[in-house]
Formats: C-alpha cells, sequence, structure tokens
C-alpha cells in the first residue's frame, strides 16, 4: 500500500529539543479513530519527519463487560506500558478465568521473512497481513480477498467492507542510516466493530502505545545522545457495544 495519507500535525510544527516529550491526549484520539469513522484496531508503524521519527502499536482485545472498567484502570496506572501485554488471538496471555475474560481476536503472525530479509525491494512489508481470528470470520459471516488484505460482509442485500489490512515500506538505498516510513495494521468501521461487540456481549479494550524519538547520524557527536532511552506512553481505550468509549 502507498503510506497512510493521515498527515500528523507534529510534521507541520518547528522541531523542538522537548518534541520527543510533547505527546497530548489528542495524539492518541487522532491514531485510534480517523476522521473517515475507520478505526484503528491493531498495527504497528512509524512515520518520520526530518530527524523525528513516532513508532506506534495498537493492540485491542475482548474484554467481559462486568469486570471491563476494572482493567481499565489496572493497566493505565501501570508504571510503564510494558508491564502488560494486550493478548492477540490464541496467546498465551489470554485469560478465561470466571467472570473474567480478556480473549484475542486479530490473528497477529509472527512469520520469519528469510531470503525478504536481504531483498532491499521488499520494502519492511511483511505476510501473510493482520488479520481476524478464525471465529471471527465465522460469526461475522466475513469473506476475504485471495491476499487476505479486504475482508467483506454481506448486509441488507448489499456487499461491505468490514475490515481492511493494511502494509507497506519503502525501498532502501544502501548508504541510508535510517528505515523509511513502513508500517502493518488493520483498521475497522466503527459500526462493524459495534456489531461484532454485541454479538459477543463484550468490551473491547484498546491500547494505543507512542514513543517518539530524534534520530541521529552516525557523525554527530556523543554529547548529542545524551537525552537516553525515552519509554513509550500509552493510552488506554475501552470500546462499549452501545457506542461509547471509555477512558481514564
Amino acid at each position: 500500500d502507498p503510506v497512510p495519507f493521515e498527515w500528523p500535525r507534529w510534521k507541520d510544527e518547528k522541531a523542538t529539543d522537548d518534541w520527543p516529550w510533547s505527546l497530548s491526549r489528542d495524539d492518541f484520539d487522532r491514531i485510534l479513530q480517523l476522521p473517515t469513522e475507520q478505526m484503528n484496531v491493531w498495527g504497528h508503524w512509524t512515520a518520520a519527519s526530518g530527524n523525528r521519527e513516532e513508532s506506534i502499536v495498537v493492540r485491542s482485545a475482548l474484554v467481559s463487560r462486568s469486570c471491563s472498567i476494572a482493567l481499565l484502570r489496572a493497566l493505565q496506572t501501570a508504571k510503564y506500558p510494558h508491564a502488560y501485554q494486550i493478548p492477540d488471538a490464541g496467546d498465551d496471555l489470554e485469560i478465561d478465568h470466571g467472570d473474567f475474560q480478556l480473549k484475542g481476536w486479530v490473528a497477529d503472525i509472527d512469520s520469519e521473512n528469510g531470503l525478504d530479509v536481504q531483498d532491499p525491494w521488499s520494502g519492511s512489508i511483511r505476510y501473510p497481513p493482520i488479520g481476524p481470528a478464525p471465529f471471527v470470520e465465522e460469526l461475522m459471516h466475513l469473506s476475504s480477498d485471495s491476499e487476505r488484505r479486504v475482508w467483506r460482509v454481506k448486509r441488507n442485500g448489499k456487499i461491505e467492507e468490514a475490515l481492511r489490512s493494511q502494509v507497506w515500506g519503502r525501498f532502501r538505498e544502501k548508504d541510508e542510516e535510517n528505515d523509511a516510513e513502513n508500517g502493518s495494521r488493520i483498521q475497522a468501521p466503527v459500526p462493524f466493530v459495534l456489531e461484532f461487540l454485541r454479538k459477543m456481549d463484550m468490551d473491547l479494550m484498546i491500547e494505543v502505545e507512542v514513543t517518539r524519538r530524534v534520530r541521529h547520524s552516525r557523525y554527530e557527536s556523543y554529547k548529542n545522545h545524551e537525552t537516553g532511552y525515552i519509554p513509550p506512553s500509552a493510552r488506554l481505550f475501552l470500546v462499549r457495544p452501545d457506542g461509547n468509549v471509555c477512558t481514564v
């Protein structure tokens, strides 16, 4: 795919020393839901401008409605985003214990790239792409194209798009020090997400994690690298079948 059309506001702003720490609540909102009423429900991608780079990770999982608010508060107040993980389908971190369930619904297969790693024209893209778990396809009566990039559903006699998996990258020159913008993600229209939650009678926990850093040239002096490691920032959202979105 081409690089996504959305253009983060920071690309138009002047670069400042405190940019890596300048995240606001609006930054997480614009990553979660696009103006086209599409939601990013899973993915990992990188945006860059000059020497600034923003890395984004989005993960989501189904959670039992009776415990979802408690989980939202617990995860949002965790010291670091890496202290927990939202599972994908079949992950060992899924939980099925009485009233508390945390169930993955996205299939993010971590396959080996093989010889593609050595191919500069591969553009860091991956196959197979991110997609819904088999139980989601069956429950929602989804059908996909041959590349498993677009899933559609028949509703009121019409075929509508339900999920779209995107993957993008760029040819990398041998003398380039930094990777180009690349990523992989899956999006869903809000009405589809709500219908899915109603059928499952569960809420959807979505984590949006953002890391900003300043990329340095190998020719820069060491004194410019004193900022050290900058941990990612995360915000949790809880999407409910009635369309309400909760956050802390």
